[in-house]
């Protein structure tokens, strides 16, 4: 099956209501992550620096925010307390190492109070009379949501009439040359491949999602950050030290022997090596902006009520 294939797959199985990933699974890897996350936080200030300015092209503040996921700096907390007067951040995230963290590098409590939330993302604890938010962010953490409508859904109720919601989230672009590579060497020795790399959206399937949820105005677009790594094992390391490894709930965890890595090694280094001899290696972060509904909003004319045919401008 191909990587479009495996996409495609696992939009219908989240759509159907089927479990894709084990939360438990992907928990544990979360907080294993935590103590040696800064050793490969190299995409962090990219996206972080990438929602600050998407942020300050919208001349509003937003003194009430949920961001779902813990793994943020405090540059990033200052950033939204001094830019856009945040003053209660609430953070939500199911590892309790990350929000440790997290709390541990909050501003002083005047300039922004820091509320961590124990939690699963597909289950916000928030009611609508509860908590409403002036902005939501999804902080890196969507692209292994089993029930992404759902939960799209949930953060628009969560929100403010002419609330903010705004991710950041892996792309189907994503480490494609590592996923080619493990396929193409499970393939060789095994006569079959299993995925080995998480399958995730790309920028329509993201795009149909938002409009699904009922998300006023929808943005989306995404950044392809190229990254060189010396040899395969220092991509593997990253991978884990991110919190990123495999938490499918369903694939092939028999043996393999140390001869399947080599041939993945093989294979990455024939087809993605430049020429300086390193191993080359993509990530996509796609960036969704969509507003709860409100009157306030601009609408779309409606349909025939045009003024002038577009026959005659051309």
């Amino acid at each position: 099956m191909g990587a479009g294939a495996l996409h495609a797959a696992r939009f219908r199985a989240i759509t159907a209501g089927m479990i894709v990933f084990d939360k438990n699974r992907r928990r544990l890897l979360m907080d294993k992550a935590a103590s040696r996350f800064d050793r490969a936080d190299f995409l962090r200030p990219l996206i972080e620096r990438s929602i600050v300015e998407r942020l300050c092209d919208i001349r509003r503040d937003f003194p009430d925010v949920l961001c779902i996921g813990a793994r943020i700096s405090a540059d990033f907390i200052r950033d939204l307390a001094t830019l856009k007067n945040t003053r209660r951040l609430y953070v939500l995230d199911s590892s309790e190492a990350f929000l440790a963290q997290c709390a541990a590098q909050a501003p002083a409590p005047d300039q922004c109070a820091i509320i961590p939330v124990l939690g699963d993302e597909e289950c916000l604890p928030f009611g609508e009379t509860e908590a409403q938010f002036d902005l939501i962010l999804g902080a890196a953490t969507l692209h292994s949501v089993n029930d992404v409508p759902g939960t799209l859904i949930q953060v628009k109720r969560a929100l403010k009439p002419d609330g903010l919601f705004m991710a950041a989230m892996a792309g189907g672009q994503t480490l494609y040359e590592l996923r080619h590579s493990l396929m193409e060497a499970e393939t060789a020795l095994f006569g079959g491949a299993s995925p080995r790399v998480m399958p995730f959206a790309d920028m329509q399937q993201v795009a149909g999602l938002m409009q699904r949820a009922g998300f006023a105005l929808p943005v989306v677009d995404h950044d392809v950050i190229p990254v060189e790594y010396r040899n395969f094992s220092s991509l593997l390391h990253d991978i884990r030290a991110m919190g990123e490894g495999l938490c499918l709930a369903d694939f092939n965890r028999g043996y393999r022997p140390k001869a399947f890595f080599d041939a993945a090694q093989a294979a990455y280094a024939a087809a993605f090596t430049n020429d300086a001899g390193l191993l080359r290696a993509s990530f996509e972060i796609i960036y969704a902006l969509g507003w709860a509904p409100h009157e306030s909003q601009q609408k779309p004319l409606r349909r025939g009520s045009a003024q002038t045919s577009l026959t005659e401008v051309l």
